[in-house]
């Protein structure tokens, strides 16, 4: 499973609470892995599809980059047949 809920996180002190609390709940053979977003194309706006199995389609969408600050709005969609 995917979390990107670390990058909400601006402070120092927020980020290591955030971190301290998920090494405590960590099952003692368990790994904790980070994906970074980023590179060259990261400016630029755009929707990407994937269609998984059991007919569903994850939708992932930049609506909004800052190229002063690199702040940016990520949104995840899921799309049902239903």
């Amino acid at each position: 499973m995917q979390n990107f809920s670390y990058w909400a996180l601006r402070m120092r002190l927020e980020m290591l609470e955030h971190f301290t609390a998920v090494h405590k709940d960590l099952h003692a053979e368990a790994v904790l892995v980070l994906d970074a977003h980023g590179g060259p194309e990261s400016p630029e706006q755009r929707q990407e599809e994937t269609r998984i199995a059991e007919g569903f389609t994850y939708e992932w969408h930049q609506a909004y980059f800052s190229p002063v600050t690199h702040d940016a709005r990520l949104l995840m969609h899921f799309h049902f047949p239903d």
